[in-house]
């Protein structure tokens, strides 16, 4: 890749989009420049970029945003899902444009462009999770339809079909918010333990604890 000249304003707005997004990595920032993954690379370690959102926040942020979606609770039984996602063959994969990066508009301020690249990282994940949760709805119709072919001939079947496809499911969602830095069990960001407490006691002088 030819490298193209890189002026110090784009750099700073590059930075601010790299930084502002948990997952945004050196060679789609040099995609967008046009320029090596190891020159994005070098820049960052000389101007010591570092990540400044934390996934959980983002997620958090993703998850309200969805949640923001939801207009009412389901009946018990009853599919939240849009009819066209409830047949197999009107299912649609991910779309392609979603790992795009935002467009900062020129003359944007590292605050506006940090803005920027933090509302489009709530986004995409948002989109993520209203997938999914649609996904799981489809399924939950295939247990259902299981549960309610229970005494009849195709009952076991239709059990397993439903089981088989629970579990993919499973593991291609939980693999697709691993890729997208989102947590994949135990309800942390990332899946990360919380941190231990700490104690601090401040004695005074001469005053017994205990």
């Amino acid at each position: 890749m030819a490298g193209n000249p890189v002026n110090k304003e784009q750099w700073v707005l590059v930075r601010t989009l790299w930084e502002s997004d948990p997952v945004i990595t050196f060679a789609e920032i040099a995609e967008q420049l046009g320029v090596t993954r190891q020159c994005v690379r070098q820049r960052s370690v000389k101007d010591k970029w570092q990540k400044r959102l934390d996934m959980g926040v983002i997620e958090a942020k993703a998850h309200a945003a969805a949640d923001s979606k939801v207009t009412e609770i389901p009946r018990e039984g009853e599919s939240q899902a849009l009819p066209v996602y409830m047949t197999p063959e009107k299912l649609t994969e991910r779309p392609a444009h979603d790992r795009e990066l935002p467009i900062i508009p020129p003359g944007s301020s590292p605050e506006q462009a940090g803005q920027i690249a933090e509302d489009a990282a709530v986004a995409k994940r948002a989109k993520v999770i209203e997938r999914q949760r649609i996904e799981w709805d489809h399924v939950r119709k295939l247990v259902y339809d299981a549960i309610r072919a229970a005494g009849k001939k195709n009952a076991v079947e239709t059990a397993r079909y439903a089981k088989t496809v629970s579990e993919a499911m499973k593991i291609v969602q939980e693999g697709e918010r691993r890729a997208w830095g989102m947590e994949t069990e135990g309800g942390n960001g990332g899946g990360k333990t919380p941190p231990a407490a700490t104690i601090i006691v401040h004695q005074q002088q001469g005053v017994k604890i205990g």
